[in-house]
């Protein structure tokens, strides 16, 4: 009880680009001449009981907090982009290795509830090509390179994609890396329109979610 009070005197959704860090998050690319732009939003700041049950749903199988953890992710969904006509869901993938270590992709369960809440489906086109290194000790520029060209849409799956609008669903963001990098391969693969959705958001630049 102490943890969903404290959980919801955080509950704040709003787009990353007015940020949680004071100066707001960097916008990467969203003036490309191709057309590429991103809507990246956030339920809550990366702190306090949101960010233990975070941490224990992605690293210590707390898996029992999908649901719990999906509803949340819903009623920021429904703050942000509930008048956005997305087509589809797409989790950020985990490179095969760490998924079989890990059991299951949190971003995906997170997918999933989201999807049964809203009726939209998941659709899981990306793939993480390799494992990319630790980002703690990188800044933004260094993030996005660590990223650069690593996920990637099959030629098998591009139908799922094609002409649709794909909102990229994660647990954290801190520079919105991760969420541009997936929004740039699924609109170069043929999406029309590419929004992120994050349970956190870092509270300041440089703090390393997990």
């Amino acid at each position: 009880g102490d943890c969903k009070r404290a959980m919801e005197r955080d509950f704040s959704p709003r787009f990353l680009e007015e940020g949680y860090q004071g100066g707001g998050l960097p916008v990467w690319e969203q003036d490309a001449p191709d057309g590429f732009s991103m809507e990246k939003g956030a339920c809550f700041p990366y702190r306090g009981p949101l960010r233990k049950a975070i941490l224990t749903f992605k690293f210590y199988r707390g898996r029992l907090l999908e649901r719990e953890l999906g509803g949340l992710l819903h009623r920021g969904f429904l703050r942000l982009f509930l008048d956005e006509p997305i087509d589809a869901i797409q989790p950020v993938p985990l490179y095969q290795g760490d998924l079989r270590r890990r059991g299951y992709n949190q971003a995906g369960l997170l997918a999933k509830e989201l999807s049964r809440r809203t009726g939209i489906p998941v659709v899981e086109a990306l793939e993480k090509e390799r494992r990319t290194p630790k980002q703690h000790h990188l800044d933004a520029r260094q993030r996005r390179e660590n990223l650069r060209g690593v996920f990637r849409v099959p030629e098998g799956r591009l139908a799922a994609i094609q002409d649709r609008r794909i909102l990229v669903v994660d647990d954290v963001t801190t520079t919105g890396s991760t969420l541009e990098e997936c929004g740039r391969a699924l609109f170069d693969a043929g999406a029309v329109r590419v929004y992120g959705l994050t349970l956190g958001a870092a509270v300041r630049a440089g703090v390393d979610p997990d």
